[in-house]
């Protein structure tokens, strides 16, 4: 039986299951003993699982819990990202003389923040520095980046907005081409469309009359036989 399908026969089998380390009698960690005892005391019926013992839901909590395998292994790949990210705010603490730096998508009640308090392009500025000294293979690619680095982030900032401007013309440029050519490649389809239907036509009348030069030449070598009786029967009652 899978884990999934396991819990959710446990659930549908019981109105309130705890999974716990250890059991309703003898938990074995804090969380496991508090929960229990809060439902002990509002008389509430459950089932504690105990997953130290269900090699299952073990197996889950080992690979995919806190943690878990998984759990690690995404850590792993950020942490270092997050480390940097810490260095590069600490150094631009020190260097701007800054006492606090705060994390605006915590939990942090901030009621309201200037933009000139906004670290967030210096940090991401030192972030593409450190990612562009990595991929620098000459010296001409050295003296552009140490050229970037002594710029001011007002500089920089005016630097990617004419950059971006040019991004810009240059996609509306080539969203531009790209329409003349929708519009020219249509032109062209709608004309070749009406040289097919009029050679079609012409194909059709030519056909026409052939078949009607044929049917004339059959009538001339092979007459339509008159009734010769009939004739003579006639001129007879006369």
């Amino acid at each position: 039986m899978e884990i999934n399908e396991k819990i959710k026969n446990l659930l549908n089998e019981n109105d309130v299951c705890l999974f716990m380390k250890g059991t309703p009698e003898s938990p074995q960690c804090g969380f496991s003993m508090a929960v229990t005892n809060v439902l002990k005391h509002l008389n509430i019926d459950f089932n504690g699982i105990n997953v130290l013992e269900d090699e299952m839901i073990k197996y889950q909590q080992d690979r995919f819990g806190p943690n878990g395998d998984l759990f690690l292994q995404r850590q792993q790949l950020v942490q270092p990202i997050q480390d940097q990210v810490f260095n590069i705010v600490q150094e631009i603490a020190e260097n701007k003389k800054y006492d606090f730096i705060f994390d605006r998508s915590a939990d942090i009640v901030m009621l309201f923040s200037a933009d000139r308090h906004d670290i967030s392009d210096i940090v991401l500025r030192s972030i593409n520095r450190s990612a562009k000294r990595k991929e620098i293979t000459n010296k001409k690619e050295k003296r552009e980046v140490e050229r970037e680095e002594d710029l001011t982030v007002e500089e920089d900032k005016a630097i990617s907005e004419r950059e971006k401007a040019i991004e810009d013309k240059k996609n509306a440029r080539e969203k531009d081409m790209e329409e003349r050519k929708r519009v020219r490649d249509s032109i062209r389809e709608a004309k070749r469309i009406e040289y097919e239907v009029r050679k079609q036509q012409l194909l059709d009348e030519r056909q026409r009359k052939r078949d009607s030069i044929i049917t004339a030449r059959e009538n001339r070598l092979n007459p339509t036989p008159t009734n010769n009786n009939e004739g003579e029967d006639e001129n007879g009652i006369n």
